[in-house]
């Protein structure tokens, strides 16, 4: 299943990695984790592939048994994480919660095509899900930025 993952390579290049965290530490700076923007970009990718599944009608029960076990397995890696997402975004207000149910019920009811939709964006075309998903995925960054940042200054 191919659906393009969000947010894309180029941009998880710029969230840190394992390598990051040792210099980080090593030389005593702040960083982000970026553990809910990861997880929100991880969410955001299962809905989007289910609901092409949806709108191609594949994985339901007269398609081939792998192509309804890989739907089944979808279903359940996404109702897994998106439980995941909605207790890390019991810190935030009731209003990003709500955004961010919002945006990925669209994904996952199909009634938005999420790989359209970054195509879009790779060719320069602001659309409201890319800017909503871009401020969201920010706005987790920078929360986590300053909560590492208070840990740090805390030390």
């Amino acid at each position: 299943m191919g659906i393009l993952p969000w947010p894309p390579a180029d941009v998880l290049a710029l969230l840190p990695s394992s390598d990051v965290a040792v210099w980080t530490e090593n030389l005593n700076l702040a960083r982000a984790s970026s553990e809910i923007p990861g997880l929100f970009g991880e969410v955001l990718s299962l809905a989007g592939e289910l609901g092409a599944m949806d709108r191609l009608g594949l994985g339901v029960e007269s398609r081939p048994e792998t192509e309804v076990i890989a739907r089944r397995s979808l279903e359940a890696s996404f109702d897994e994480k998106r439980g995941e997402l909605v207790r890390q975004l019991d810190i935030f207000d009731r209003d990003i919660q709500t955004n961010v149910s919002g945006l990925i019920e669209r994904l996952r009811t199909g009634e938005i095509d999420f790989t359209a939709e970054a195509q879009a964006a790779f060719g320069s075309a602001s659309t409201e899900i890319v800017e909503t998903t871009g401020y969201l995925t920010l706005l987790f960054l920078e929360y986590e930025w300053q909560a590492e940042k208070v840990k740090s200054e805390s030390k």
